[in-house]
């Protein structure tokens, strides 16, 4: 029963994601900051849903559409957030998928990121 419930609030948001992804009605080509965020969004919901139903290949498959289609003119604390979402579900995949080259990687540019940040919070 609680997985349905939550299956289906997930199908409520991708429906709603996939919505806004449509963008203005009129205006379906715009080519806004918000609208490829939505897609982002769109792609590491669906990621994350397919990573519960264990289809890995799919998961990934839509984290590479996420990395594409996320904007690059996006503030920093926003773009953090969705970075931070997508490498999440990046590490989480290549585990399952056994890519361990991969999920080492990954960490190690995680340490990076927080060893250069403190460097410069001390510098500060």
């Amino acid at each position: 029963m609680k997985d349905e419930k939550y299956y289906q609030q997930v199908n409520k948001h991708l429906k709603i994601l996939q919505e806004h992804a449509k963008g203005a009605p009129g205006a379906r080509l715009a080519d806004t900051t918000e609208l490829k965020i939505v897609h982002t969004k769109l792609h590491t919901v669906q990621a994350g849903q397919l990573l519960k139903d264990d289809d890995l290949i799919g998961a990934e498959q839509h984290l590479k559409r996420a990395e594409k289609t996320f904007p690059k003119n996006v503030d920093h604390q926003r773009a953090d957030e969705i970075r931070e979402r997508i490498i999440n579900l990046k590490l989480a995949i290549y585990k399952g998928l056994k890519h361990y080259g991969n999920v080492r990687s990954i960490l190690e540019q995680k340490i990076k990121k927080e060893n250069d940040s403190d460097k410069v919070g001390f510098l500060n």
